[in-house]
């Protein structure tokens, strides 16, 4: 079973180092070269929905779909960093899409490994495009989509592992990206609209959920405290202590 899934790895990564070696040597248009990477990105995605052998395997593992959802944010950002053939606002709609599909598939098959890789990877790809004021609202905007829908999928079986991968993470990246925020010369008011509206996903979660919570309910004050300091390092006072308040009433 091992070696059979490390030729089966190989054999996916064959495909596009075929496909990227081929468009850089002029062989495939950049852009038609692109094209044809997402399109063998979403085929892996989706193989499992194909009949025969090779879809039988596929929902029997999640390494074709990990291996198509990584493959399309790696070529997503080659696309936007290097070749230039995407902008950014156009590369984060695709990892958004992307990691709709793999949240799709993972969750007609029940497959919580590929979710996990979806979410974490998508966030970390969005982050990989840095700092630019050309789409750092929709770069925000998937961030808490991402959060949403972690916070949304941990209610399954089994998934309750998307809370503290995704939530700390998001937490992090946040608070990195203002302290760069400032280097970059960029606002930080679409950043504090950000981590307020990931705190507002967990108020919503604990408003719909309380008594299902459990020990996830520590989300709510840490987020809080989090959210209280990041507001006072840019200066919202008002709103940090209204956050506090209503912490120690949720609390």
């Amino acid at each position: 079973s091992v070696f059979t899934r490390v030729a089966m790895l190989s054999f996916v990564l064959l495909g596009a180092l075929i496909l990227r070696v081929l468009t850089q040597r002029g062989v495939l248009g950049a852009g038609f070269g692109t094209l044809l990477g997402f399109v063998y990105a979403g085929h892996l995605i989706v193989l499992s929905f194909l009949p025969g052998r090779p879809g039988q395997f596929a929902r029997a593992t999640s390494l074709f779909q990990c291996c198509g959802v990584m493959l399309s944010f790696s070529i997503a950002l080659e696309s936007a960093l290097r070749a230039h053939t995407l902008a950014r606002p156009p590369a984060m709609i695709l990892m958004g899409f992307f990691t709709a599909l793999a949240l799709g598939v993972a969750t007609l098959h029940r497959k919580a490994s590929l979710a996990g890789v979806a979410l974490v990877g998508g966030m970390l790809a969005l982050v990989a495009l840095g700092l630019e004021a050309e789409g750092f609202a929709l770069q925000l905007s998937l961030l808490v989509v991402f959060a949403a829908a972690a916070a949304l999928l941990s209610w399954r079986h089994a998934w309750r592992f998307l809370r503290p991968i995704t939530f700390p993470l998001l937490m992090i990246l946040l608070l990195v990206g203002f302290l760069l925020a400032g280097k970059e010369a960029l606002g930080r008011d679409p950043l504090c609209v950000c981590a307020t509206a990931f705190w507002l996903v967990l108020v919503l979660q604990h408003l719909l959920a309380f008594r299902r919570l459990s020990a996830a309910a520590v989300w709510l004050p840490l987020s809080t405290l989090w959210l209280v300091a990041l507001l006072c390092m840019e200066g919202w006072p008002v709103l940090a202590y209204t956050a506090a308040g209503v912490s120690v009433l949720a609390t």
